[in-house]
């Protein structure tokens, strides 16, 4: 299994400005741990657009000492376009990827990743008003997201299979986000 990155979406107004910061976050990473490899595939990026909410996928290559980014591929994140990709997170386990989306259609998109690193699509589910932010338990169990309109806190349950269940009560407190 290759190694997996995840970054959150940076909001700038030029649509080519994530990737450069991507990219010189992932050098720093890299010299930092003295990881370049020189032969093949190091990696996999996931970045969630804000703008467009689409899921782009990355095989990260290192050739003569440098990353080369390869887009392998591009998918619409949630079930509705409403250009509000917001947060990203890897489940531990590395099987699920979860996505989230404001301004329309507000929910979680949950992706299972094949053995290949492959983002695909198998569930959305809805949440509270604009989720801005969420976070998934250390144990990979649980997904906690914080929805700005609603001021509320939403608890979910990971099953097995990635998908999630909604449990308890929201929680209010004051500006989640």
């Amino acid at each position: 299994r290759l190694p997996t990155i995840s970054l959150k979406h940076l909001h700038v107004s030029r649509p080519w400005l994530p990737l450069t910061l991507a990219a010189l976050l992932l050098l720093i990473a890299f010299l930092m741990a003295n990881f370049w490899l020189t032969i093949g595939v190091v990696g996999l990026l996931y970045v969630l657009t804000e703008l467009s909410d689409e899921l782009v996928t990355y095989v990260i290559k290192a050739k003569e000492g440098r990353p080369v980014f390869e887009e392998v591929s591009h998918l619409l994140a949630p079930d509705i376009f409403g250009g509000g990709g917001a947060d990203i997170h890897l489940h531990p386990c590395g099987k699920f990827l979860y996505t989230s989306h404001r301004l329309v259609n507000d929910g979680i998109t949950v992706f299972a990743i094949d053995g290949d690193g492959m983002p695909q699509k198998i569930g959305y589910q809805k949440t509270g008003g604009h989720p801005r932010n969420f976070a998934i338990t250390p144990d990979g169990l649980s997904l906690l997201v914080a929805c700005r309109d609603d001021s509320s806190i939403e608890a979910y349950r990971i099953g097995t299979d990635g998908h999630l269940t909604k449990i308890g009560e929201k929680i209010f407190p004051d500006k989640p986000v």
